[in-house]
């Protein structure tokens, strides 16, 4: 009886806390799903981008979501949970899938200034690349995902890794650069080291 009724509670704090964030000035523009929201001192700073948050998706405090283009997008899918201190800055789109688990302090990027030295405008001058997560991804604690990365579903980023090639779907990647250890194997039920490097999937 009292669980019941603390469930309850719980769905009621819930729905206001979206009400909130629905009535909340400062998110005019942010796209919220059935139940989803984002807690205190998120910052949000949209340049008449898009930002889509899907249903039941909560995004805790000290975040920061941030479009710098008309054009670009920070889309994050269904029943997805991002920890405190999540930064997630987007010149194009960034795709965040369902079920996903993001802990505290992960750091999310499709752009990054120019290294060409033959560039006139030099380090000014942004250049982008797609980043997308798939459905069903656990990214640790303090990682870093950057431009042109795609995760695949059902795979596992290590803490503090710095990611800066794709993984494959079902794979677990550590380190930095995070290079992947192992990949579950759905015949034999378990994870196996992969057969290619890192490079090569």
């Amino acid at each position: 009886m009292r669980k019941n009724k603390q469930n309850i509670m719980n769905a009621f704090f819930k729905k206001i806390i979206h009400f909130l964030c629905i009535i909340n000035p400062y998110l005019w523009g942010v796209k919220f799903g059935r139940d989803s929201f984002l807690l205190p001192k998120a910052i949000i700073r949209r340049h008449k981008g898009t930002i889509k948050l899907g249903y039941n998706t909560r995004i805790y405090s000290n975040s920061r979501l941030q479009t710098i283009d008309k054009s670009s997008a920070i889309i994050i899918g269904n029943n997805t949970m991002i920890g405190y201190g999540f930064s997630c800055l987007s010149k194009g789109i960034i795709n965040i899938g369902n079920e996903c688990i993001v802990a505290s302090n992960v750091f999310i990027t499709d752009y990054n200034h120019s290294i060409d030295r033959n560039d006139k405008e030099g380090y000014k001058r942004l250049v982008q690349k797609t980043v997308r997560i798939g459905n069903n991804v656990w990214i640790g604690e303090k990682a870093i995902i950057l431009p042109g990365v795609i995760v695949g579903n059902n795979s596992i980023i290590g803490a503090e890794s710095v990611v800066t090639k794709s993984v494959p779907d079902n794979a677990v990647a550590v380190g930095n650069p995070a290079k992947v250890i192992k990949i579950w194997s759905d015949d034999k039920r378990i994870y196996e080291k992969p057969v290619n490097s890192f490079e090569d999937l």
